[in-house]
């Protein structure tokens, strides 16, 4: 009997894998219908394109960008203004936030949608916020500003997920011009916009402006509950990044708490875990460099008390002065 290898099919199989999130099957399911799609230009689009989506969808960053280049060959119009997006966000997850602007940028000029418009504005003051944001003289963040002002000028219009990302990204602005206050409302505004889905994120983000806020030996207990409802959430979802945010800011609450570092340190482990899965380059980095902050100064720490107690030991001995 023959095999069916009907692209139609295995494309199918690949959308409702894409929707319940199971990577292992979307990528076994629309490897076949590409492959099964050479022979025709119609399909080869449709499965190409479902393939780059996905692989972005699933935080495949590397593996998305090959896949857009040879999408790209076969979509044109908006499938290939959104591809051409995807490749913007793959690189700025990956790191390089230049290249990821200078595509997104790119994009700007090449229609007059505003639906399409706003989804980059969006994503290039992402990549500013995000990505960009320690530069000394702020140029990074009003830049940003710029761009938000631009989708926010059509908000009536647009759907709720922008019109939450769009509030979060104001509220991220906000928080590197240390007005908390106003950064916090901004965010539990968005709530309203949110599927469930969505709230991880906007739940860690305001876990992070009240572990800002709080005392210097104390952590709000709100934020304690937005990161317990964000970690919830994320795991039901499969948000890895979410989760790799939720993880680190744990790892804040013990330090300021004056827990054991160790808390600290099994947290910020199991954050690089989660971006590291999910390609998220810059926020592996910066839980690693965090790791390795940490390990210093407990090493410095651990040798000065050693140092001091063997000090004590040896008083009135000549060895008092060596130590």
């Amino acid at each position: 009997m023959a095999v069916n290898l009907a692209p139609a099919s295995f494309y199918e199989d690949a959308k409702k894998m894409l929707e319940k999130k199971d990577l292992l099957e979307f990528v076994s399911n629309i490897s076949v219908a590409v492959e099964a799609s050479r022979n025709n230009k119609e399909m080869l689009a449709k499965t190409t394109y479902l393939k780059a989506k996905g692989l972005i969808t699933f935080n495949q960053h590397s593996k998305a960008l090959s896949c857009i280049d040879e999408a790209l060959e076969y979509n044109i119009g908006v499938k290939a203004f959104e591809l051409k997006k995807y490749k913007g966000v793959a690189k700025g997850f990956l790191g390089k936030a230049n290249q990821a602007l200078k595509i997104l940028k790119e994009l700007t000029t090449e229609t007059d949608d505003i639906n399409l418009l706003v989804g980059v504005y969006i994503n290039i003051a992402w990549v500013h916020l995000s990505l960009k944001n320690n530069n000394s003289d702020g140029r990074n963040i009003e830049e940003a500003k710029h761009y938000l002002d631009l989708a926010n000028e059509h908000f009536d219009s647009l759907s709720n997920r922008r019109k939450w990302k769009v509030r979060n990204n104001y509220s991220v602005y906000y928080y590197y011009k240390d007005e908390f206050e106003k950064a916090i409302k901004i965010l539990e505004d968005s709530i309203k916009y949110c599927e469930e889905e969505e709230l991880p994120d906007v739940y860690n983000n305001l876990a992070k402006l009240y572990i800002k806020i709080s005392e210097d030996d104390s952590v709000s207990e709100v934020a304690i509950e937005y990161l317990k409802e964000a970690e919830a959430l994320g795991t039901i979802y499969n948000k890895t990044i979410s989760l790799g945010y939720t993880f680190y800011f744990k790892a804040e609450i013990e330090l300021i708490e004056d827990q054991t570092i160790f808390n600290a340190l099994d947290a910020l482990y199991i954050s690089f875990e989660y971006f590291k899965k999910a390609e998220a380059t810059v926020q592996a980095c910066d839980t690693l460099l965090k790791i390795n902050e940490l390990m210093d100064e407990y090493k410095h720490n651990s040798l000065k008390s050693f140092r001091e107690n063997l000090k004590n030991k040896l008083k009135n001995t000549p060895y008092y002065e060596k130590i």
